[in-house]
């Protein structure tokens, strides 16, 4: 499976009446509901829509796909929405608009979701930051920091980068490595890393060793290090879920297929 799409490929202008379109999908909605935000490219239409039926995976932005594939294929978050399958948003404007185009006012979009749609809440701003499972016992400052110890500890033993690009050959790289950490005696594998990094490069191989040694050696392992409970990720199954929640501060949000978006500059208007 490749991952191709982007979030644009998915939002279909519609010249539906909003009003007709919140009863249809979401009659509990209110505008008063905290609200979910994303920003985007200007887009001419002022209302979209996103369903199942017009929904492919998208790629991640900014860093590899490893976490993606490993967040969405664990048996710890089976009944969260797929991260390659939702739209990436926040609960704050001022966040949304640093990731909209120009003019801002008309790349930031309020999302509505469907009334049965799934949405999976961070414990913090953003996706890469809120895995302390992750970050504290591994000392690196974010997923995408972490999906690079995964991609230089497959170099070490490898002569190629962990795939990117398909889930399936994913997976059976990572699965190639954690075998290979698994039988690999710890003399021999400071000797890799040396012989990777080079010799003079000290207190970078004394790291990544110990990081290495922390790595889980099976899946199963690796899946529980994003386990969303323990890191503090929530999931309302539906949108009388969500506006229960008590959303403090900035927080990501991933919506799955099944939302309308809202142009900031017509808001107002209902």
């Amino acid at each position: 499976m490749r991952y191709l799409k982007t979030y644009e490929d998915w939002m279909v202008p519609t010249d539906i009446n909003l009003d007709e379109l919140i009863q249809k999908y979401n009659p509990d909605f209110k505008w008063s509901d905290t609200p979910i935000w994303r920003g985007d490219s200007y887009n001419d239409n002022p209302i979209y829509i996103t369903t199942k039926e017009n929904l492919d995976p998208r790629k991640s932005a900014n860093t590899t796909n490893y976490s993606t594939y490993l967040f969405d294929n664990s048996p710890y978050t089976k009944d969260y929405p797929k991260r390659s399958r939702s739209a990436i948003c926040s609960s704050s404007y001022d966040d949304a608009r640093t990731y909209a185009g120009y003019p801002y006012d008309q790349s930031v979009y309020r999302v509505i979701p469907f009334k049965d749609t799934k949405i999976g809440v961070c414990g913090a701003d953003d996706f890469w930051w809120s895995f302390p499972n992750i970050t504290n016992k591994f000392n690196v400052s974010s997923i995408s920091s972490f999906n690079d110890l995964l991609n230089n500890t497959f170099g070490i033993f490898n002569k190629s980068d962990l795939d990117d690009n398909s889930e399936e050959l994913f997976f059976k790289d990572i699965n190639k490595m954690l075998k290979q950490i698994d039988k690999t005696p710890e003399k021999i594998l400071y000797k890799k890393i040396e012989k990777k990094l080079g010799k003079q490069y000290d207190f970078q191989i004394k790291k990544l060793y110990d990081q290495i040694r922390k790595l889980p050696k099976t899946l199963n392992g690796l899946y529980h290090l994003y386990d969303p409970k323990s890191n503090g990720l929530r999931l309302a199954n539906n949108y009388k879920e969500f506006t229960s929640m008590d959303i403090i501060d900035t927080k990501e949000i991933w919506v799955d297929a099944g939302h309308i978006l809202v142009r900031k500059d017509i808001i107002d208007k209902f």
